[in-house]
């Protein structure tokens, strides 16, 4: 029986969507959701041979915290303040999230997955990839649909 949900969310509409799914097993397990939000700061990309450096943008941006509160609030309306827990955390993603499962012990990973381009996972990685290959608990990928 699922007691605990752990869902990263990082206010995209793949995130969304699968905190949307794990409410839904909550609803029918009675199982608590723990929210899960990497905020990565900005790094330094050096612009090769150029003598310069542009500053990342740090993530998730104003918009998608705006998102992330208006999940919160949701799910606590429709599954009780008492079952969703939230908590933002500075680091990679997926670090974050691995550190999450070690130090919470959730019955069950829900975590979407983005669209990207076989270059784009090849050069960024894919945090969910990455979560699967080195989950100590069961981890589901809901899956990046284009509308």
């Amino acid at each position: 029986m699922l007691q605990h949900l752990l869902v990263p969310v990082d206010g995209s509409p793949t995130s969304l969507k699968a905190a949307h799914f794990a409410a839904d097993l909550a609803r029918l397990s009675g199982a608590k959701i723990t929210l899960l939000t990497a905020i990565s700061t900005p790094t330094m990309i050096p612009l090769g041979p150029i003598d310069g450096y542009v500053a990342s943008e740090p993530f998730p941006s104003g918009a998608a915290m705006s998102a992330i509160q208006s999940l919160i609030l949701e799910l606590e309306r429709s599954l009780g303040k008492e079952r969703v827990h939230s908590t933002l955390t500075e680091g990679a993603a997926d670090d974050v999230v691995l550190e999450a499962i070690e130090q919470l012990h959730p019955d069950l990973v829900v975590i979407g997955s983005r669209s990207q381009g076989a270059i784009a996972r090849w050069v960024l990685g894919s945090v969910s990839t990455e979560v699967v290959q080195r989950s100590s608990v069961p981890v589901t990928v809901v899956p990046f649909v284009e509308v």
